[in-house]
């Protein structure tokens, strides 16, 4: 098992990152793609593999916080998609073997007797979404990189049906966050264990 440092807001860069990783023991840093300075513009092939040489860790990514390949706005879910693909591509050629992301709940209408999401009122289309995504990642994810659906706030239905879509696919995979799931009383578990 090997063990990582979170994007710090404390640290400048990465060489600071990939320092404090190397002092404390720990294998990797991951990079939170919500941070500017870790956009996909600023990374490169040479800095990412030439900071692993040095220190000695590797990195992995959390996709942005924000990301929403099933967007509504279909302009927006599709350059979504594309940062992802060419995260993949800079995966491929520096050595990451792993891209966290969340499956967002997106927005919600309260009506006198319930609330409800867009997405639940549009499953299909949210699945249909995410089946596009999960062809395009699997056509072009490196050997020996994933991506991750990490759990947050805890899975709604249409969550469930999402995530056993993406996960037909061998380059899907799961992250389980402990302090993710300890907040809503351990209700993520069960869902990752099953899968």
């Amino acid at each position: 098992m090997d063990f990582g440092l979170p994007t710090l807001i404390e640290l400048p860069d990465l060489r600071a990152h990939a320092a404090l990783a190397a002092e404390l023991g720990l294998q990797f840093v991951e990079l939170n793609m919500s941070f500017p300075q870790y956009q996909r513009e600023e990374l490169s092939p040479a800095l990412l593999n030439g900071l692993r040489e040095e220190y000695g860790v590797y990195f992995t990514v959390h996709l942005d916080e924000s990301l929403d390949v099933t967007s509504p706005n279909r302009a927006i879910a599709r350059v979504y998609r594309e940062d992802v693909l060419s995260l993949l591509e800079l995966a491929g050629k520096a050595a990451i073997p792993s891209l966290n992301m969340h499956l967002l709940r997106g927005v919600y209408v309260t009506l006198p007797e319930r609330r409800t999401y867009v997405y639940a009122e549009n499953e299909e289309r949210y699945l249909s979404d995410l089946r596009t995504f999960r062809e395009e990642v699997t056509a072009a994810a490196p050997k020996g990189t994933f991506i991750n659906v990490e759990n947050t706030d805890g899975y709604l239905p249409f969550h469930l049906r999402g995530l056993d879509t993406l996960l037909e696919s061998p380059a899907f995979g799961l992250t389980y966050d402990i302090g993710h799931d300890h907040a809503i009383r351990g209700t993520d578990r069960p869902v990752i264990e099953k899968r």
